[in-house]
């Protein structure tokens, strides 16, 4: 009987991890050609709850088919993520991580993890931003009548840029205007038309000063357009040299024609990504 119940101790340890085991691996769902584990939300979820407490399994499991929506989509493009970006990442974070001891304290989920903490966690910190810059930005087609519209705008304004804003605003466009100089670089001014939201997705700042007064403005005169047209994240900017301030200050008027918003763009894409919630079919069954 004693050798009995060794056996049945025995075999009970080694089920118990087996089972654990078969537990984390089991598919919850799939996006794609992306499998998402029972281990993968439960990392996941761990690892969110140290920014957000209240983060609960379903929250995490939703996030990870969000982000893989977005693999998916940079595959579909031929943009898929390489090990060298994940990697870079991974490194980049774990930087940041040690002036933030909240993601030092996210970072410790890493150890004995790094493999699966690339994937949960710092694949989603990426996948937006890839897609974005990778596929959104890229995509010619979508934007082809805000190019267009834009490209037309600019021509006409090369030839008369007297009624530079007004031409601006009647093709649906919104007018900045701000000053270059070489310690500030590019500052807009604030708005008087109080629809008009302030910055509407036009950077400013000494880098972009620089870089648009050497590339743009180095050999253009007052009163005219510049000769290229500037892409930008949120759409077409026609840039217009208005004049010359004191200290070599440049004075400019930026008129932006939008693209159509990225979360417009994102429908159209996850529409082709197929999404299947393991975990809600089985417990309807």
């Amino acid at each position: 009987m004693k050798l009995k119940s060794l056996l049945i101790v025995g075999l009970v340890s080694v089920l118990i991890p087996t089972v654990s085991c078969t537990k984390k691996n089991k598919v919850v769902a799939e996006v794609g050609s992306s499998k998402i584990t029972r281990g993968d939300v439960e990392l996941r979820q761990k690892a969110m709850q140290v920014l957000n407490p209240s983060t609960t399994f379903e929250a995490a499991m939703e996030q990870l088919i969000r982000s893989y929506t977005m693999v998916e989509i940079l595959k579909a493009r031929n943009e898929a993520l390489t090990d060298e970006e994940v990697a870079a990442e991974f490194e980049n974070l774990k930087r940041v991580s040690e002036n933030n001891p909240k993601m030092a304290a996210l970072f410790q989920q890493a150890k004995g993890n790094e493999k699966e903490f690339r994937n949960v966690v710092v694949i989603p910190m990426i996948a937006d931003r890839l897609v974005f810059m990778k596929a959104y930005m890229k995509d010619e087609g979508f934007h082809a009548s805000e190019k267009e519209k834009a490209t037309k705008l600019h021509q006409s304004l090369k030839a008369q840029a007297a009624n530079f804003s007004d031409s601006v605003k009647k093709n649906g466009g919104m007018v900045f205007e701000g000053t270059i100089k070489d310690d500030e670089g590019l500052k807009w001014n604030p708005s008087a038309d109080k629809s008009q939201p302030m910055m509407g997705g036009i950077p400013q700042g000494p880098g972009i000063g620089k870089m648009w007064k050497e590339r743009y403005l180095a050999s253009a005169k007052p009163g005219t357009v510049v000769g290229e047209l500037i892409e930008e994240r949120n759409g077409y900017i026609v840039l217009y040299y208005a004049n010359a301030g004191g200290k070599g200050a440049m004075n400019v008027k930026a008129g932006l024609i939008p693209k159509k918003s990225f979360g417009e763009w994102l429908q159209s894409q996850q529409k082709a990504v197929t999404v299947k919630r393991l975990l809600a079919e089985e417990k309807k069954s």
